[in-house]
């Protein structure tokens, strides 16, 4: 509507970059970094303004140990908040400001396994360029995070952890059916208060299948088998997905009545006396990025 030209270039973000710097360069345009930025940090660090403006108030009890020179006063209003991570932006603003009011609150950063930029960068203690990216989650799949967030993020994350897609997928599913929003619990993992702040609404409508196929197998609601016959057999449904080329393995999802551990334990050797060479691959967090999304 106010004259802009949408340019969609390349596979991933990274591609993308290199364009958008290339078109700046050769038509004297503004290049508006979209996480590296201390602008562009500062702006994401709002997210942190809200989160403690809406965090509950302390209990007239806590209250009064805080003004009571108690040797141990409350010293935050949440536990923990629990922010996806890409280029490192969001994190980055959001750590600063709220470690610079409340010391207290742990911040976790959150990647996938397959675009962990952040997470080993941290561990390295220096940036590090990943030589490619799953883009299931596809807002957070750069492959090399940021200068300055890189530096904000050294300073001020508490904890870098890692999710599968599968994980992801059950996560959304649950987004959905409680709040149809941003998803902030307020009990959960020690009974403590904890925050996990949320940006899927750029999903692509088609990813929505996927993610009901796979909610279940991340909640541990079904099992996930692969196999590869030695001997003809009968299967009446199956997926069949890339992960070898020279050799052809089916995938085979069992809904399990229970928990997944205490359901399948039989199911590899029923198969095995059908001459099937079975592995359960439920847990295994090398697969998403071998699936396609059907």
């Amino acid at each position: 509507r106010l004259g802009a030209t949408a340019v969609l270039h390349g596979a991933d973000f990274d591609e993308a970059k290199k364009e958008c710097a290339r078109l700046a360069a050769l038509h004297g345009l503004t290049n508006i970094p979209p996480y590296d930025d201390p602008y562009v940090i500062a702006g994401q660090g709002t997210i942190g303004v809200e989160i403690l403006r809406q965090a509950p108030p302390p209990t007239p009890a806590a209250a009064d140990a805080a003004t009571s020179g108690s040797a141990h006063p409350p010293t935050r209003p949440v536990d923990a908040v629990f922010v996806c991570v890409g280029g490192g932006g969001l994190a980055a603003g959001i750590a600063a400001y709220i470690k610079r009011v409340c010391p207290a609150v742990r911040i976790v950063g959150v990647e996938t396994y397959d675009a962990d930029a952040m997470t080993r960068s941290l561990r390295a203690g220096h940036r590090v360029e990943l030589a490619e990216v799953s883009l299931f989650a596809d807002s957070a799949a750069v492959r090399s995070v940021g200068v300055e967030t890189f530096r904000v993020c050294s300073e001020f994350i508490d904890e870098m952890v890692l999710v599968g897609s599968d994980e992801i997928c059950a996560a959304i599913k649950d987004i959905f059916e409680d709040t149809h929003g941003v998803y902030i619990q307020e009990k959960g993992l020690t009974g403590g208060i904890f925050v996990a702040v949320c940006n899927i609404a750029n999903m692509d409508f088609t990813r929505l299948r996927f993610v009901a196929d796979r909610a279940d197998l991340g909640e541990e609601r079904e099992a996930l088998f692969c196999t590869a016959p030695s001997t003809p057999v009968a299967v009446t449904k199956f997926a069949y997905r890339f992960a070898d080329p020279d050799e052809a393995v089916v995938f085979m999802g069992f809904q399990v009545a229970k928990t997944r551990y205490a359901d399948v334990a039989e199911i590899p050797a029923n198969l095995q006396k059908l001459g099937m060479v079975t592995k359960d691959v439920s847990d295994d967090v090398s697969m998403p990025k071998s699936r396609s999304l059907e």
